[in-house]
């Protein structure tokens, strides 16, 4: 299953990933998602599927739509929300 996000709720949460501390280049964005999903069996897939390198803008945008197509992790929750909520609690 996917997350179907609205136009305004997409929107949102990619100007809110591009502007995360470790979101400024392709090693620490990196980091980032590994950090965020280190418990995610399927990390290293996510990561060699994901294109990091651009701009926060695009990389922002590439990260919540893939991570949000991704579907479910072996725990039964949604990637794009294991991500969000590593990544959103520590703000």
């Amino acid at each position: 299953m996917t997350i179907q996000l609205s136009q305004p709720d997409f929107l949102q949460l990619t100007r809110i990933v591009q502007n995360l501390p470790d979101f400024a280049n392709v090693r620490d964005r990196t980091d980032l998602v590994a950090e965020a999903l280190a418990n995610v069996v399927q990390v290293n897939s996510i990561l060699a599927r994901l294109d990091l390198d651009g701009s926060p803008m695009v990389v922002s945008v590439e990260v919540v739509s893939f991570l949000s197509q991704f579907g479910q992790v072996a725990d039964g929750k949604e990637t794009l929300t294991v991500f969000l909520n590593s990544k959103l609690s520590r703000i």
